[in-house]
């Protein structure tokens, strides 16, 4: 992926710039980690934000999130805290309108040049070689470990999942320089099942990482590439109880609680300041459908 080199090479160039007065090492080694959405660099964690708001900066994701102040003792406190002793989604029908962090605008831009009205999924993905981060044989171990993971939905959606693990293996990569997101491409007619489209996934190569980054994600200490994903077919929302990473899930009007979230194993963090930003809340379901 010598395009991609390019990519990473930029990325670093801008954490640099980003940390006046830092050195040109910083975010080399695990030693040098910095709390930055940009890219190439080893991350840590920002003690005082929420575990969401770390949570898109590890991966990667170029937009300015704030978390929100929950007042004591008002009607959203009251609500969140029966959300997390029930643990009980429900339908929410109130209780948080209030929050702008539940807006769709308050987050995204007219373009959503992330792509984050979409369900992305950030791997984890293991590097025992100490291959570059941004290697394309590990951008195809990611896919084909997020393929395996949501098989049984894929094959519910008439999908073939023997021709998809054949697609990630072949599909050619198309690396973007400009643009933020690079594509894997087949031929979705001669390959029958592998994709709706002939983009068999969309692809960022975010940062190295060792796996201790977030204590919430449970993984053992390593080398690993911290790679998102999206354009990845679902027809339900597939649980994050046993997925080496992060999901990232919309604010989508057909999901049970609004709001975009960082799901990890199982549990919904949101962008909530103090302790609710700490709090991993019920996972996200689709709403009952309306007769």
């Amino acid at each position: 992926m010598k395009v991609s080199r390019l990519v990473s090479l930029a990325s670093a160039i801008a954490a640099t710039l980003v940390m006046t007065g830092c050195s040109s090492n910083v975010g080399k080694t695990p030693a040098d980690a910095q709390p930055t959405n940009a890219h190439g660099v080893y991350w840590k964690q920002a003690p005082k934000d929420s575990i969401a708001k770390n949570a898109f900066s590890l991966a990667g994701i170029d937009e300015n999130f704030s978390d929100q102040k929950i007042k004591a003792g008002g009607a959203e406190d009251k609500f969140l805290s029966t959300l997390l002793i029930n643990s009980s989604m429900g339908y929410v029908t109130g209780g948080m309108t209030g929050l702008s962090i539940m807006s769709f605008g308050s987050l995204y831009s007219a373009t959503d040049p992330e792509y984050l009205a979409l369900t992305q999924y950030v791997v984890f993905v293991p590097n025992k070689s100490n291959l570059p981060y941004d290697h394309e044989s590990l951008v195809r171990d990611g896919a084909k470990y997020i393929y395996n993971y949501v098989k049984d939905d894929q094959i519910t959606m008439g999908l073939n999942p023997e021709n998809q693990q054949i697609g990630v293996k072949t599909c050619k990569m198309d690396i973007s320089i400009i643009n933020k997101w690079s594509y894997c491409n087949i031929d979705s007619t001669a390959l029958k099942g592998a994709s709706m489209s002939n983009d068999m996934f969309g692809f960022q190569t975010i940062r190295p990482a060792t796996g201790t980054e977030l204590s919430q994600l449970a993984l053992p200490n390593g080398n690993y590439s911290v790679i998102r994903y999206t354009f990845i077919p679902s027809s339900v929302i597939v649980s994050s109880a046993t997925f080496n990473g992060i999901m990232i899930r919309s604010d989508d009007q057909k999901y049970t609680m609004p709001g975009i979230s960082a799901s990890i194993k199982g549990k919904e963090y949101y962008l909530f300041s103090d302790e609710f930003g700490q709090k991993g809340f019920p996972e996200k379901t689709l709403k009952p459908v309306k007769k």
